[in-house]
Parts: C-alpha cells; sequence; structure tokens
C-alpha cells in the first residue's frame, strides 16, 4: 500500500525524500475513528510472526520428528501436523481440522488436541483419523492462533486464522501466511505468481505510522521493529543505517542526504519460494543499488503466462520539480529465487544519475500517476495494463496495447465505468484475470465480474461486491481495519486470494502483514 519514497535532486545533490502511502487517506478515517514493539539487532531476526516454532519452511505445519526410522514391522512415524482450518458457511465460526502425516503425506491415526488462545472453542472430536474442533471467536475478530499438539508432545504445529467483518460465501477461512513472510515490520503489496509457487512484497521495518508522523525522531520511526537481514530480510539495503540497538539513522548518505528530518527508513521489495507444507521462505532481494535502501519500486506484479517478467511502479527519484511524472510503469526480464536489481545510483562528483535501469517504461503510460499495475494478457502481443492514480482521481484505469509487451503500442488510459468505479469513493490496486476484476475500495477487498465487452462500457461489469470487508468489528488492539492489495493464484481446482490486511498492532500503531484465503471446494 505504499508505492515509493521519491527522492528530488537540486542542481547540487541536494536531495528530499517523501513517502507516499495508497492507503493514506483510509488510514486517517480509521486513526480518527479508533506488533510487537522489538529492535532489528546485529543479526535482524526481528519477529517472524504468524510462524511456529519450527524450522523455516516447515512453520505452520507441524516440527518434523527426530525419531529413529521404523523398522519394516512398525507403524509409521508420524513427522509433523497438517492444521487446517474451514469457516462455516454464513458465520464467523469455523473448524480448526488437525492430522498427523508421515514423510509421504499420508495422514495417520494419533491422539491430538487442539487449543486457541482468543475465542471458544469445542470439544475436540473425530476427524477421520484425526481431529477437528469447532472455533467460535470473540467479538474482536482478528488473528486466532490456533495449536495443536500430539498427545506425547512430540509433534505440535500452529496457525493463526484472521477474522473478519465480512467474507463473501465463495471463499473458506482467512489465515495469516505462514513462513518468513511477515514480521512486525511493514509488509505491503503483495504479488503471487499464477501457479502460487512465488510472493513478492514490499517491507519497511517501521509501522504505517511513521510515514503518517512525518517525524524521524517519532518513536514509530526511531527504532526498527522488523528485521533487516537474515532469515527473513537478507541484504537488506539500508540495513547499514540500523544499529546494533534498532535505531534507525535516517539519511541517504550516497544521494547527500544527512539527517532528513522526514522518516527514510530502509525499504526494499522481496521474492519468496512457496514451502512444501504451503509456507513461504527462501527470501531474495529485489532492491535499487547505491541508493542505501531510500527508495524502491512498489506494486510488483508478474506476468501470468511467464513468471519471468516483472512489471512493477517506480517514482524515478530525478525528474523532480516542473518536470516531475511522479511514480510510472515499467516492465523486465527476471529470474526469480536470486536477488534482483532494479538499477543502480551512482554519484560522480555530486552529479547523480541512474543507470541499468530494470527493463523499460511502458509507452503510453508516462504522464501522470500510474501506481500498482496489473497487466491482462488478452492474446498474443495483445495487452490490457491496469493501474490505479492515487494522486488525483483515486480510481483505476485502463490502457490497450499491442505488440511485445516490451515494446507495445499503446493507447489512452481510460476510467473504469461506474460499476468499478464509485464516485466520492477511492478505488486502487486492481487485478484481473479475465473474468473477476478484483480492486481495493476504501478499508473493503472488493470484485466486478466482467460480462464481455469492451471494458470501459457500463454493460460489462456487474456491480462491485464486498469480498473482504475490513471494517473494525471494534476500534481497539487487535482490530483488523483495512484489507486491499488483492492478487490471486490457481493451485488445481482452488484459487488462493492474497491481501494485505491492516491491524491495530499492541501500542496502537498500524501493523500491515500478508494474509491469504482459499475458494470453497
Amino acid at each position: 500500500m505504499i508505492s515509493a519514497y521519491r527522492a528530488t535532486a537540486t542542481a547540487t545533490v541536494t536531495a528530499t525524500v517523501l513517502a507516499r502511502a495508497g492507503l493514506l487517506a483510509l488510514v486517517f478515517s480509521l486513526l480518527a475513528c479508533s506488533g510487537d514493539d522489538g529492535s532489528a539487532g546485529d543479526a535482524g531476526a526481528g519477529d517472524a510472526r504468524g510462524t511456529s516454532d519450527a524450522a523455516p519452511g516447515a512453520s505452520d505445519a507441524g516440527a518434523l520428528s527426530d525419531a529413529e526410522p521404523a523398522g519394516p514391522d512398525a507403524a509409521p512415524t508420524a513427522v509433523r501436523i497438517r492444521l487446517d482450518f474451514e469457516r462455516l458457511p454464513d458465520e464467523r465460526s469455523f473448524y480448526a481440522r488437525a492430522v498427523a502425516e508421515d514423510a509421504s503425506g499420508t495422514p495417520l491415526a494419533r491422539d491430538i488436541t487442539l487449543a486457541t488462545e482468543r475465542g471458544q472453542i469445542a470439544p475436540t472430536e473425530p476427524d477421520g483419523v484425526g481431529v477437528r474442533a469447532l472455533i467460535t471467536p470473540d467479538e474482536l475478530g482478528g488473528r486466532h492462533r490456533v495449536s495443536a499438539e500430539t498427545a506425547d508432545g512430540a509433534l505440535s504445529a500452529s496457525r493463526e486464522a484472521l477474522v473478519l467483518a465480512h467474507v463473501d460465501e465463495r471463499w473458506s477461512q482467512p489465515v495469516v501466511v505462514d513462513g518468513l513472510v511477515n514480521t512486525a515490520g511493514w509488509e505491503d503489496g503483495p504479488a503471487i505468481s499464477a501457479d502460487g509457487e512465488w510472493l513478492l512484497l514490499q517491507y519497511l521495518p517501521v509501522p504505517l505510522d511513521c510515514v503518517l508522523s512525518g517525524d524521524s525522531a517519532s518513536s514509530t520511526c526511531a527504532v526498527a521493529r522488523g528485521p533487516v537481514a537474515g532469515p527473513a530480510r537478507p541484504r537488506m539495503p539500508g540495513a547499514e543505517r540500523v544499529a546494533s540497538d534498532g535505531t534507525i539513522d535516517h539519511s541517504c548518505p550516497s544521494l547527500g542526504l544527512i539527517d532528513a528530518p522526514f522518516p527514510v527508513a530502509p525499504n526494499a521489495l522481496y521474492g519468496f519460494h512457496r514451502q512444501s507444507d504451503g509456507s513461504f521462505a527462501e527470501p531474495f532481494v529485489i532492491a535499487w543499488e547505491g541508493v542505501d535502501g531510500c527508495v524502491s519500486g512498489f506494486g510488483p506484479y508478474l506476468l501470468q503466462r511467464a513468471a519471468t517478467t516483472l512489471v512493477y511502479a517506480y517514482d524515478m527519484p530525478l525528474d523532480g520539480g516542473g518536470n516531475d511524472s511522479f511514480s510510472d510503469l515499467f516492465a523486465g526480464e527476471v529470474t526469480l529465487g536470486t536477488d534482483i536489481s532494479l538499477g543502480r545510483y551512482i554519484n560522480i562528483d555530486g552529479d547523480i544519475s541512474e543507470v541499468d535501469v530494470l527493463g523499460v517504461p511502458l509507452a503510453g503510460t508516462t504522464v501522470g500517476q500510474q501506481g500498482n499495475p496489473h497487466v491482462w494478457e488478452r492474446g498474443v502481443d495483445d495487452w490490457v495494463l491496469f493501474h490505479d492514480d492515487e494522486r488525483d482521481r483515486h480510481d483505476l484505469f485502463i490502457v490497450q496495447g499491442s505488440g511485445n509487451l516490451l515494446s507495445a503500442t499503446w493507447g489512452d488510459a481510460i476510467a473504469l465505468p461506474a460499476a468499478v468505479n464509485s464516485a466520492g469513493e477511492d478505488e486502487s490496486q486492481p487485478f484481473f484475470d479475465g473474468e473477476t476484476l478484483w480492486f481495493r475500495r476504501e478499508q473493503t477487498l472488493m470484485a466486478s465480474t466482467y460480462s464481455g465487452g469492451p471494458l470501459t462500457d457500463e454493460a460489462s461489469w456487474t456491480s462491485a461486491r464486498v469480498e473482504l470487508d475490513g471494517t473494525p468489528l471494534a476500534p481497539e488492539i487487535g482490530a483488523i481495519l483495512a484489507i486491499g492489495e488483492p492478487t490471486v493464484a490457481a493451485r488445481g481446482a482452488t484459487d488462493e486470494l492474497y491481501f494485505i490486511f491492516a491491524e491495530r498492532a499492541s501500542d496502537g500503531t498500524l501493523n500491515l502483514d500478508v494474509g491469504r484465503v482459499e475458494s470453497r471446494p
């Protein structure tokens, strides 16, 4: 939901770094109605929220067993507990299901106990060879951590269900994404590959309030809460600006900006690979070099046809003043699983320039504000580029193009009709699969079904409906305040919808993390 840090260079090398967040207008209204506090440290491990005590990559599916190999006549050895959730139709209550599995994933009969940290849990009952229990959430909603443990204590697992004000009946129980994705820092702008194997996001080790405060010395900005090193955030740009006690140096020495009076926290994109248990690990960084982590791309998107093509938005720092084009859209070829350079800043005797920029600007989109891109691959060399304008109109737009994506000919940006763009409300963060357009409107995640015909005709779209509602059930600590940044993958016959949720943290600040929900069978 943050879009970019933008540096404006003068004739000398004086720079001003500003921050813009796609949720700013929403957050101001939420603050009117009204996690964890830690430091990055030398290791930078921080707080990997939403994970269990298992090793990375085996987080919430249960810890691996250290048992000796069984003999030929021995019963199969359980190596993990699989813990899943299923929401009841038209209710906020959900079943927690747990089953022990061997190394091949075969379910095994074991005595398992289920427990929840919040809400009420009914007595555990048999569920095939596993068990299940009905959980009734508390009135506040939000994170509900559920745990499962075998009777002998050898195996355990835990996951966090995410209870929202409303979930469309197409979807089951939302959860917090497991693995190394979520931390006590600020996760934003997730993008899942079409097959669900790769997840990208934007990351800052501070809460959203750091940008809102505009004060680098404020309590929300002075100390990093999230990690700036491995295992969760290896090779973080700007990590050298975070002291061993977590104190952040809000400056960009490579740009000649020292002791900034406004927040300039380290900022980068990260990618993760899906593990066998559905969690995400193996992080790799996607960032600009030579700029101390002071600027970043945002709104990453992986082409559905070929996940080797990355589309992203970026506000070029050196085109400020009257020539500022604000954020523009770029596309380039990448290799996932390895660190990716978006380009380099070089400073030669005070003359700063950008070199080796990844990909090319998407022609026809370099006038005005473009953010959070999504490309619908309508056919071979036939494209529809969806993007938002969070600066002026706060609406969704499309640009139609033809030819190779990196050299396509593009038409004009045209706003989508009123079925999507509601007058007086903010729409942003589009994702379109050819049938459904998902997007954020205010604090909710909406969807409109495409029925064919011109994309800009009202008759081509159904009236937008609420898919996930982030309206707080109560404006208290732990409440979910907003939902946004939809991105969808297909795993066989199951769709997975990933999204950002804004949560009121224990100190009253706003924490952004990544959630996920699966379609019902």
